[in-house]
C-alpha cells in the first residue's frame, strides 16, 4: 500500500476499534489519526504486532485502543491482499532466511551494496543486510552520521554503526571534512548536537570547506508551520542578495 492508502486504512481501522473499546472515548477521547498512525508504523517496524487489544482483562484506555486499531489495521491488510512497506522488509527477509536457494542467487549476483542514511534503519533493514550480503563483509559500505537520527518515530534505532561494525566486521571512516556548510553552521551543529554519539569522529574536529568561508551568522527561527518555515527561507534569502551577500551559504 501507498502512504496515503496506509493513512486511510489506519483511520478506518481506528474507527473500528472505537467502537469496540467505547469505554475509552469516556476516559479522555480518541487519539488523533496522526497519533495512531504511528503506532502502527512503529509496532511494525518493531514487530510488536499483538494479537488480542484487552490484556488480562483490564479496563480498556488509550494503548488498548490503538493496539485494537493496529489488529484491525492488520486484519484489513489481510482482507485485501495487501502489504505495507514494513512487511516487505520483513518478508523479502523471511524468504532469504528460509529459501537458500534465492539467497544464493542473489549473494552470486553481489558487487557492491551502499547504504546512505544508515543511521535512520531500523533494527529488522539491518537483518536484512545480514541476510543479503552473507560472509561477503568487504561488499557492503554504510554512510550516515548517528547524531542525525531523525526517524526513531519510524523505528530507526540507535547503536546501528556499533551493530555494523560488529555483524560485518567493518572499520570506521571518518569523514572530517565539509564542503556543504560554513564555518559557523559547523560550529553551530558542534554546539548543539556535541557528543551524541559514541563514534570516534568529534563534532569539533569537522573542517568547513564551504566556499562562503565563515558564512553569514546563525539565526534561530521557530517555524510552527511549513509555510512559516519556507516565509523564513526566502526572507532570508532576499535579504542576502539585497545586501550583496552570498545566499547560497545563508540558509
Amino acid at each position: 500500500v501507498t502512504e496515503g492508502e496506509q493513512r486511510l486504512l489506519v483511520e478506518a481501522a481506528l474507527a473500528t476499534a472505537a467502537e469496540e473499546v467505547e469505554a475509552t472515548a469516556a476516559r479522555g477521547g480518541l487519539p488523533m489519526l496522526s497519533s495512531a498512525l504511528r503506532f502502527v508504523q512503529r509496532s511494525k517496524v518493531r514487530g510488536h504486532v499483538v494479537v488480542a487489544a484487552h490484556v488480562n482483562g483490564e479496563a480498556p484506555g488509550r494503548r488498548a485502543l490503538l493496539q485494537a486499531t493496529l489488529v484491525a489495521y492488520e486484519a484489513a491488510l489481510d482482507q485485501a491482499g495487501a502489504v505495507d512497506f514494513a512487511d516487505l522488509i520483513s518478508m523479502a527477509g523471511v524468504v532469504l532466511e528460509r529459501c537458500p536457494e534465492v539467497r544464493s542467487i542473489i549473494q552470486a549476483e553481489l558487487q557492491a551494496v551502499v547504504v546512505d542514511e544508515f543511521q535512520d534503519t531500523s533494527a529488522p533493514q539491518l537483518a536484512l543486510l545480514r541476510a543479503i550480503v552473507g560472509d561477503q563483509h568487504g561488499k557492503i559500505t554504510a554512510v550516515g552520521d548517528p547524531r542525525q537520527r531523525i526517524f526513531s518515530f519510524q523505528g530507526s534505532c540507535a547503536g546501528q554503526f556499533e551493530a555494523f561494525l560488529r555483524d560485518f566486521q567493518a572499520r570506521e571512516i571518518s569523514l572530517d571534512e565539509n564542503f556543504r556548510s560554513t564555518a559557523r553552521i559547523c560550529g553551530f551543529a558542534a554546539a548543539v548536537l556535541g557528543h551524541a554519539s559514541d563514534m570516534s569522529c568529534d563534532m569539533q574536529d569537522i573542517v568547513a570547506k564551504h566556499p562562503s568561508g565563515e558564512g553569514a551568522p546563525i539565526e534561530v527561527v521557530v517555524c510552527r508551520t511549513t509555510a512559516c518555515e519556507i516565509y523564513h527561507i526566502q526572507a532570508s534569502v532576499l535579504r542576502s542578495r539585497l545586501t550583496g551577500r552570498e545566499w547560497r551559504g545563508a540558509v
